[in-house]
């Protein structure tokens, strides 16, 4: 299940708050089975039926948290963006595994979380000249270097709002942008 709650600060209109919360569980279970006299499941050279069952219990929780401020005065326009997310994953499985010449027993459970931090900054000057500057730090429990930063820029210019452009009719669309990260 899934829930989203938005929500305006009324003294301060331009700010929104939003927190996302998820839940995944599954559970599965099967199983695999052959006749002891079954022809092609053979250990050197003796037939050995099979009885294997196995099961697995998953499950995955999110939290996400940002802030939002949009303000547009005079041709300018920012949009900040700042937020946190959490992730917990959880994996538990087993398995039997039945001959008539031997016997296998499997087990195993596994658990990580990422977290996130993350910020975003997109400025406009009259929808023509843009700006757009990211950070995000990730976090995992699954890897030695636990931490990574990963910053990213954007700039980008509307051709097609600038006035040498406006009565060119063949170019509907034309933007030049420039990117790193």
């Amino acid at each position: 299940g899934n829930a989203q709650i938005d929500y305006v600060i009324p003294f301060f209109r331009d700010l929104s708050a939003t927190l996302n919360l998820g839940t995944d569980k599954t559970s599965t279970n099967g199983y695999n089975r052959l006749p002891l006299n079954a022809g092609f499941q053979h250990s050197n050279g003796t037939l050995n039926g099979r009885n294997n069952t196995n099961a697995a219990e998953n499950s995955s929780e999110l939290l996400d948290f940002y802030l939002k401020y949009v303000k547009e005065v005079k041709g300018h326009k920012v949009d900040v963006t700042a937020g946190y997310g959490w992730q917990h994953f959880y994996r538990e499985e087993g398995s039997d595994n039945i001959s008539t010449t031997d016997t296998a027993a499997f087990q195993q459970k596994g658990e990580y979380f990422l977290v996130s931090f993350f910020g975003r900054l997109n400025y406009s000057y009259k929808g023509k000249y843009f700006l757009t500057a990211t950070v995000r730090q990730d976090g995992t429990s699954r890897t030695k270097d636990r931490w990574g930063t990963f910053p990213s820029a954007v700039l980008a210019w509307q051709l097609k709002e600038e006035n040498f452009l406006s009565g060119v009719n063949a170019i509907s669309n034309l933007k030049l942008r420039a990117g790193w990260g």
